[in-house]
């Protein structure tokens, strides 16, 4: 068993081509034939899109909330200061509550992050042509620059 050695030739080709250390990164940037090359997003577009996964997520949440909660409140519900008896509804009615809350916090924290992400691509991309698509105030003439 100890001197036996593994045969290369017995596993896929996939994992053939894969070594220790090896990365995809560190593979040829030529595509492959019949391959198209995959257009490069530049680092603020990646964390663009993240953000909108993000805020997608979070409105999922808050909907799948909502949803609970307002199925927990069934007729058999009683919320009245006397009723002393626990049902499932009101642990659904909680639970969505809370998730709701949750996703809508959520939903409030990644949109201000977009915001921010937006505006660092903005910047870059006005950066990389030197020039800006804004309208601005210029102080010093007194005049809007477009």
């Amino acid at each position: 068993m100890l001197g036996e050695s593994v045969q290369i030739a017995a596993l896929p080709e996939h994992l053939q081509k894969r070594r220790p250390g090896y990365h995809s990164e560190h593979r040829a940037a030529t595509p492959s034939p019949g391959e198209e090359p995959e257009p490069e997003l530049n680092p603020y577009e990646k964390k663009v899109g993240n953000a909108k996964i993000g805020i997608g997520v979070s409105a999922t949440a808050a909907f799948v909330g909502g949803v609970m909660a307002v199925s927990g409140t069934g007729p058999g519900i009683d919320f009245s200061e006397g009723s002393s008896s626990s049902s499932g509804g009101d642990v659904v009615v909680w639970v969505g509550t809370a998730v709701a809350a949750a996703g809508a916090v959520s939903m409030i924290a990644t949109g201000i992050l977009l915001r921010k992400r937006k505006r660092e691509l903005r910047d870059y991309e006005e950066n990389k042509r030197l020039v800006s698509r804004r309208v601005q105030w210029d102080p010093y003439t007194s005049r809007l620059v477009f």
